[in-house]
């Protein structure tokens, strides 16, 4: 499925009207023009599965949406639990979001004083969103998590991208990655002394039974796990990143990806790399 996907996206691509901008000139634009950074930050949503896309940003906060409300409603077709079974989707996301903005608007300047590509987007999968995680929802927590990924990750993340991968022709993802652990070393301990936040973690939400595992759920499973980076981890979430990505590809394939039209192979490798994880749980 992952190849013939593949190859269908490869065949029509390139013989499509280019709809949309080209990566290029939306990065050139992102900081100039408020309708162009508010796509860059929404874009941002997706950089941690590598597709940089607003259209497949929104599709992934829709389907988080709708996942969050048929789990609200009790709906048999909500799929897999959004954000851990704890409920606070909305609050995670918010974080997530400010986070994001926050990020854009202190550290975006670095992209157009380096010429290079920057890890902005790190805070939206890291310190915001697990922090509302761990300590439960509020305005208080939801708005120190976003801080803190604004004032920590997202420097860390750029420094070591700039001044590591960069020089050492290692890949951006080292610095990325490295930068996540970094800041939760020092977020954490600084949340359990902070006088407005709970003096105890959220409890974790209880086990539950496993569901009936067959081709139908390693299926969902593997499309779920698109959406894992930003703790949504639901299939309907993944769904609507996945259509507005693949939208943006057919409107110019030079837009996701950052310009490389490689979506169809990341597409498929992502999928040939999770599928025998997932196959291996049952």
């Amino acid at each position: 499925m992952a190849a013939g996907l593949a190859y269908l996206l490869s065949a029509v691509g390139g013989s499509l009207p280019h709809l949309l901008p080209g990566y290029d000139g939306w990065q050139e634009r992102a900081y100039s023009r408020l309708p162009s950074f508010l796509r860059w930050c929404l874009g941002d949503t997706t950089e941690a599965q590598s597709f940089k896309t607003d259209l497949g940003g929104l599709g992934l906060l829709a389907g988080g949406w709708l996942a969050h409300v048929a789990a609200t409603r009790r709906r048999r077709w909500a799929g897999f639990p959004i954000a851990a079974r704890t409920g606070v989707w909305p609050w995670l996301t918010g974080s997530a979001l400010l986070g994001l903005l926050l990020s854009n608007l202190a550290w975006g300047w670095t992209i157009p004083a380096t010429g290079a590509w920057q890890p902005t987007f790190v805070a939206f999968v890291s310190i915001p969103p697990s922090v509302v995680l761990l300590y439960g929802p509020g305005w208080r927590v939801a708005l120190t998590g976003a801080v803190l990924g604004a004032a920590l990750t997202t420097p860390i993340a750029i420094g070591l991208v700039q001044f590591v991968c960069y020089p050492l022709g290692l890949p951006t993802s080292i610095g990325t990655a490295g930068s996540m652990w970094l800041s939760a070393l020092l977020a954490f301990p600084l949340c359990r002394n902070l006088p407005w936040f709970p003096h105890r973690p959220a409890p974790a939400p209880g086990p539950v039974d496993p569901p009936r595992q067959g081709p139908a759920w390693v299926l969902r499973r593997v499309l779920a796990d698109f959406t894992e980076a930003p703790f949504h981890g639901n299939e309907i979430s993944s769904a609507g990143l996945l259509a507005g990505t693949l939208l943006t590809y057919l409107l110019n394939p030079l837009t996701p990806v950052h310009g490389t039209a490689l979506l169809p192979a990341l597409l498929t490798t992502q999928v040939l790399a999770d599928a025998p994880r997932v196959w291996c749980r049952l």
